[in-house]
């Protein structure tokens, strides 16, 4: 982060700056605790009088407004042994993904998913497919289906072949058959 050296970073500068550099995905919080320099209240002092130093802890979550961008918003401060929240410390999950293209990984596997070369899920058939109909429709979503061949080996060099490793790459974002959880493939994919 840069900052004017005349002058100190402001909070929400720091959260436009990090804001720029937030990938989708991504969770924390970030916190800053800020100092004020104010006039004391008290009745014998002046303008130019004593000062008393206030303060107080000023803490940013990540906000996902559901279209695929992230950013910094302030969520809570904290003074005086009293948290003010003003908004979640974690964002919702959106329920729209606003016809965002999910690559989705198969296979062949009858009665479970069968595709069709040249189409996407409008073409296919199986349990899952219903399944994978019913999320689009709900999180509102575009497909392309990533065929490949077998659900996913670890091979000796650290990689996956097959669905697993298709995902491993980043060639899809999810996989759409009933993997087998393994501890090793925990690494890569959440169940």
């Amino acid at each position: 982060m840069q900052s004017n050296s005349s002058s100190p970073l402001v909070f929400t500068e720091a959260l436009e700056d990090v804001s720029k550099i937030l990938q989708e995905g991504m969770r924390g919080i970030m916190v800053s605790m800020v100092e004020e320099t104010m006039p004391s209240t008290d009745s014998a002092s002046t303008q130019n009088g004593p000062f008393q130093i206030k303060k107080w802890i000023k803490l940013a979550a990540i906000e996902a407004p559901g279209d695929g961008s992230w950013n910094l918003a302030l969520a809570a401060t904290w003074s005086s042994g009293r948290m003010n929240t003003l908004q979640n410390l974690w964002p919702l999950p959106s329920f729209n993904l606003r016809r965002r293209t999910i690559r989705i990984t198969c296979l062949q596997k009858p009665k479970v998913f069968q595709y069709n070369s040249e189409g996407g899920l409008d073409e296919a058939s199986g349990y899952i497919i219903d399944l994978m109909l019913l999320l689009r429709e709900r999180l509102n979503f575009t497909d392309v289906l990533v065929p490949t061949e077998g659900f996913g080996l670890l091979q000796p060099n650290g990689s996956y072949n097959g669905m697993v490793g298709v995902i491993q790459r980043k060639e899809a974002d999810m996989g759409a058959l009933d993997f087998t959880p393994s501890h090793a493939r925990t690494k890569i994919l959440e169940f």
